[in-house]
């Protein structure tokens, strides 16, 4: 039971599907034929190294209370904002000794809170527990020396074939695993960093990619992936390829899933894209958002359904701009009107129940006004 409820306050429920593979039931999620648009809300931060500032924001991650983490490229960290904007928590990934000066390109955050971070071209996946302390998940070279702040334990893979030379994007999901993309494979770990699985999407009727630069997590563990030719792919838990659609975007950066929307930016020609599962485009914004907010290289996005927000990563003007959700699902559009029409007739076949008959009456009983007046003259 503590499982359940706890598992509840993060909008998914652990279910057991005919094949006794643990799935998750997501409580709130756009309903069938369901519109939404864009509304800029508000900014978060600014121009800055100090806490709380940013300088060059990407990747964004939400964790499972809903709070904002934020890849602070050019300051070498990773902030966390709570859900009223004030920071929460800092890591900073500047390790100092003899560690490699690393360039982050994603992260993501798992339902304990730990981050991970991916650097594509140090071939090198982190993960910190708290924020002092790091781990190295897996390093596709050997590490300039044992000098430095980072760990590698006995879990840490290191330079052998199997580990992920590339990778580009990971996502963490609400049962532990991590997968990470790199190239044309996807690398599974377990929540303690041990291998598990290497996988090749693929898919009858598809083509085989091998251009995924970012990932998405849904509710079922499937995965939605962003390919450097704007093509988004839906890639079930057993890496198949189950649906795709063109995005038509010219430099695609970064993708989120979550209540059945799929949101993709890009960062040349400063789009935001905004999409139903089927490839349906619900709303596009391109240059400015609806208030005249300047859209300037967006390089990373974050939705959250259930509370009707989209954060994106303004990373030219180093800031966050948060967006409102404006859903209309038929559902709630006309929930009420049937009870409305029910109570109706139901309150008409009472009246009509409690009605007394009255027998008819012929036109040689109907009484004139004349004789009317007559029986009720009184006698002299």
């Amino acid at each position: 039971m503590f499982m359940v409820l706890t598992l509840l306050v993060v909008g998914c429920q652990l279910t057991m599907n005919s094949d006794m593979e643990v799935t998750a039931k997501e409580t709130v999620r756009l309903a069938e034929g369901g519109r939404v648009s864009m509304y800029h809300r508000d900014t978060l931060s600014y121009y800055g190294s100090d806490l709380g500032e940013l300088l060059n924001p990407t990747a964004l991650a939400l964790d499972s209370s809903g709070r904002l983490c934020v890849l602070d490229s050019g300051n070498r960290r990773v902030q966390i904002f709570d859900n009223e904007g004030g920071l929460y928590r800092a890591y900073d990934y500047d390790f100092g000794g003899a560690e490699r000066a690393y360039s982050f390109q994603d992260l993501s955050v798992n339902q304990q809170g730990h981050i991970f971070l991916a650097d594509a071209g140090a071939g090198t996946v982190i993960k910190f527990t708290d924020v002092s302390t790091a781990f190295v998940v897996s390093e596709s070279t050997t590490p300039l020396s044992s000098v430095g702040s980072l760990i590698r334990d006995d879990n840490t893979l290191i330079g052998s074939a199997d580990v992920p030379g590339h990778p580009l994007s990971l996502v963490a999901s609400w049962v532990g695993e991590l997968w990470v993309s790199s190239d044309e494979e996807l690398f599974q770990f377990d929540s303690r960093g041990g291998l598990g699985e290497v996988l090749y999407p693929t898919g009858e009727g598809f083509e085989h990619i091998n251009d995924i630069i970012d990932l998405a997590i849904d509710y079922d563990r499937s995965f939605w992936a962003l390919t450097e030719t704007g093509m988004v792919y839906h890639i079930d838990y057993r890496a198949r390829i189950t649906d795709s659609f063109d995005t038509m975007l010219n430099s695609p950066a970064a993708l989120a899933a979550d209540g059945g929307l799929i949101a993709v930016v890009d960062d040349l020609d400063n789009i935001i894209q905004l999409y139903r599962e089927d490839g349906r485009l619900l709303d596009e914004m391109e240059l400015s958002a609806d208030d005249g907010t300047v859209l300037l290289q967006p390089a990373g996005v974050a939705l959250n359904y259930e509370d009707r927000l989209l954060y994106l990563a303004n990373t030219g003007s180093h800031t966050i701009e948060i967006f409102d959700l404006d859903v209309w699902e038929p559902a709630e559009a006309t929930a009420d009107e049937p009870e409305e029409e029910v109570v109706e007739e139901v309150a008409i076949e009472e009246v009509v129940e409690e009605a007394v008959e009255v027998e008819p009456v012929s036109e040689e009983n109907l009484e004139t006004p004349e004789e009317a007046i007559e029986e009720e003259a009184p006698e002299e």
